[in-house]
């Protein structure tokens, strides 16, 4: 967004590349946590503990092997683990 073009215009971050991944709706349980929510540690979101869980390896796999090549290639977004970053919010933060 425009705080962190502000920023690196300012000289206050390095430039850096942002890619945003798409929620996949209704399955994003499925797709973003290790486990079923409510059947790991702790119980996370009991509430939701008939909602499908357990896809985030592959999930992580698809990012790794056919996303992130894509934007080196296309975009020059280095390859060295110590210069990226992935994060997320909600399920998608459980997921990073």
């Amino acid at each position: 967004g425009y705080t962190a073009s502000d920023l690196i215009t300012a000289g206050e971050l390095p430039p850096f590349i942002v890619v945003g991944i798409d929620a996949p709706g209704p399955m994003r349980s499925l797709t973003y946590l290790p486990y079923p929510p409510g059947s790991g540690a702790g119980g996370f979101r009991g509430d939701c503990e008939r909602w499908p869980g357990g896809g985030v390896a592959s999930y992580m796999a698809r990012v790794t092997t056919e996303l992130m090549p894509l934007v080196t290639h296309h975009y020059g977004a280095s390859t060295d683990p110590a210069r990226l970053v992935f994060g997320g919010g909600s399920f998608g933060g459980v997921a990073a």
